[in-house]
């Protein structure tokens, strides 16, 4: 690794919170990173020769169109941009896809300084005046938006716009009216604008690498433990039959089939659902109760069903609570946590409890990664209570 890229990371460390500092583990975070963007990255450079030749098509049909600047884009600007478009593709540019990107960077800004300097020669648009320049205005928006840049590789596309701009008022524009107008704030608002949303992105990859990082360590740490563990779902089918069926698939998958108990797989033909719910409880570690909008639905006879003895559910999370049984409440559908007021006495701890809530739409996945946390803290604690209590026996 460069020399100075450590030092320079522990700093950038220094503006996240103490959890998301990366500066120690900066090669699993980079993976991370090429895992989440190199679909991004083709899709930025393929938006940009995109744009570069629909303004083509626009300088040829428009009447403030060059002849120079229309061969530039089309003789110049757009075979380099589809050259970079068809090395994404190649193993080098994954594999190093940050100097890649920057490189790729680079390069446009070069096409970009060039490109005004032939639309102040030919066209009305007017470096003196700040007309022509905008052009290094929508590229870093654009770039900022679209390219992967994250604090330090988005600091350093920021500092390469403001040298090419510099350069050109510099040397073709009036000092004096650049002084007394707002010519540099605006590429210095740009680029603030920028190294926000630059954080914000780092900010968002560091925390889902962090939760991912957890994750796989405590998977690790308690595989052996897991192996032998039970997670008992309990639901109401009315209620949430269709997504109980998924949390049930996701923690299957991670912790394996034969740690999830749900009754609609797991209770034998012929069995007495009480006896073999008590037996359950007896082993597991933990329970899950998927709370849906309907979980407090009413019977026939216009009552509350989970205030019948006889209801299954409340059959389920009154052993769980008479022996102590960890319950973690997963909320599903918009539902709320039921207040004691609407809970037989058996069940009233219930509505103490701190619930997960899960969301059936794009954030699945990750709330699932949440509740398996909490999952995998509350078996870890569940064992060392255990290991204690065989101590003093």
């Amino acid at each position: 690794m460069v020399r100075w890229v450590q030092p320079a990371l522990k700093l950038v460390d220094l503006l996240f919170p103490a959890e998301l500092a990366l500066s120690n583990a900066s090669d699993g975070f980079r993976r991370h990173k090429i895992e989440l963007t190199a679909l991004q990255v083709k899709i930025s450079i393929g938006l940009a020769l995109f744009s570069y030749a629909a303004w083509g098509i626009w300088d040829v049909f428009g009447e403030n169109g060059g002849i120079i600047s229309t061969r530039y884009r089309f003789l110049v600007a757009c075979p380099v941009f589809a050259a970079f478009l068809i090395m994404t593709r190649l193993q080098f540019a994954k594999r190093y896809q940050e100097a890649f990107t920057l490189i790729f960077s680079f390069i446009a800004i070069v096409i970009i300084f060039f490109h005004t300097l032939i639309i102040d020669s030919e066209l009305p648009f007017k470096i003196s005046t700040g007309t022509a320049t905008m052009n290094f205005y929508m590229s870093i928006f654009f770039g900022y938006a679209l390219l992967p840049f994250l604090i330090l590789d988005g600091l350093l596309f920021g500092v390469m716009c403001i040298v090419a701009h510099t350069v050109l008022i510099w040397f073709y524009s009036d000092l004096q009216f650049v002084m007394a107008s707002f010519y540099f704030n605006h590429i210095t608002q740009a680029v603030s604008l920028g190294m926000f949303v630059a954080y914000w992105r780092e900010r968002l990859m560091r925390t889902e690498f962090h939760d991912k990082t957890i994750i796989s360590s405590n998977a690790k740490i308690n595989s052996n433990a897991l192996a032998n563990s039970k997670i008992v779902i309990s639901y109401r089918r009315a209620d949430s039959e269709g997504i109980a069926g998924r949390i049930r698939d996701r923690l299957a998958n991670f912790f394996g089939d034969k740690s999830i108990f749900m009754d609609v797989d797991s209770i034998p033909l012929g069995i007495d659902f009480r006896d073999y719910i008590e037996t359950i409880l007896t082993k597991n570690d933990m329970m899950i109760v998927i709370i849906g909008p309907s979980w407090l639905s009413t019977d026939t006879s216009g009552g509350s069903r989970i205030n019948d003895e006889s209801d299954p559910v409340r059959m389920e999370v009154e052993l769980a609570l008479e022996r102590g049984v960890p319950i973690i409440p997963v909320l599903v559908g918009g539902a709320r946590m039921p207040s004691p007021t609407q809970l037989p006495e058996s069940l009233k701890k219930l509505a103490f409890r701190n619930a997960a809530d899960v969301d059936a739409g794009r954030d699945f996945h990750h709330h699932l990664d949440r509740l398996i946390q909490s999952l995998l803290k509350t078996t870890a604690v569940g064992q060392q209570n255990s290991s204690v209590a065989r101590t003093l026996q």
